[in-house]
């Protein structure tokens, strides 16, 4: 081995090195039967209804930056998972950049 090689790829049948990330099992804790779990919809909302405050008083949609700052809030980064798949269809769909 050289001084930086990767023994897990060239120990591994294919080279390629197995995962080394151990994490604890998300989906129990966020599906029920296969459905959403209520603690995980509780946190999703809680996310959601501190974005919608910080729109304008009274409001009941979010704006652009509030729709923004809510899925970087749940997915860390603006542009991945199925929430910002489906805010955008959903805005696309109503010809509106507001939920």
């Amino acid at each position: 081995f050289g001084a930086f090689a990767d023994a897990g790829e060239a120990c591994a049948p294919d080279g390629k090195a197995f995962p080394t990330m151990l994490v604890p099992d998300l989906e129990s804790a966020m599906l029920d039967g296969g459905s959403p779990s209520k603690a995980f919809l509780d946190k999703v909302n809680l996310a959601f209804d501190k974005c919608l405050r910080q729109e304008a008083p009274g409001s009941d949609a979010l704006s652009q930056a509030g729709v923004e700052r809510y899925l970087t809030t749940i997915n860390k980064e603006l542009g991945r998972g199925s929430e910002f798949r489906f805010a955008e269809a959903a805005m696309k769909e109503r010809g509106s950049s507001a939920l």
